[in-house]
């Protein structure tokens, strides 16, 4: 079986009961606050589900592994629009197996932005293997105090 990954654009996606159900479990990574939750529970539960886009200018890419979609990119742009950040998710039964890795190795090969920082809090559980991501990937560190900060210059 080959586990070649693909990103594809998808800023169609919208809130679901399975990712409302990731990012709850993993709140702490992704500072996913209760008061947001329920706000997505009550449109999904409403037949209204929000974009899961964080804002107009940003872009969602659906990590595929063999048709499978195993995870996010998400891409929040700054407002200069000459540096964003990524976030990236993957769905737990698929973790572990380099798809984090691979996925934003491909997008920085054809990000149009000049530069690209992530985020790792230091109370995720799962920040020993996001720092070991970006560092491998060639970003930069610069800890703060609640956060380890990533950055990697395009051009």
């Amino acid at each position: 079986m080959c586990n070649q990954v693909e990103i594809v654009l998808n800023n169609e996606r919208y809130w679901d009961e399975r990712w409302l159900n990731y990012f709850g479990q993993h709140q702490i990574a992704f500072h996913f606050t209760s008061s947001l939750h329920h706000a997505i529970l009550r449109s999904i539960q409403n037949e209204t589900p929000d974009s899961m886009r964080s804002n107009k200018n940003g872009d969602i890419y659906d990590i595929i592994v063999n048709d499978i979609c195993v995870g996010l990119l998400l891409i929040t742009p700054d407002d200069n629009a000459l540096s964003a950040e990524i976030s990236i998710a993957i769905l737990d039964e698929y973790s572990g197996r380099a798809f984090a890795q691979r996925a934003i190795r491909l997008y920085l090969s054809q990000t149009p932005y000049h530069k690209i920082y992530g985020t790792v809090y230091k109370n995720n559980p799962c920040s020993d293997q996001m720092n070991h991501v970006f560092s491998k990937l060639g970003f930069h560190d610069s800890p703060e105090n609640f956060t380890d900060r990533w950055s990697i210059d395009i051009r």
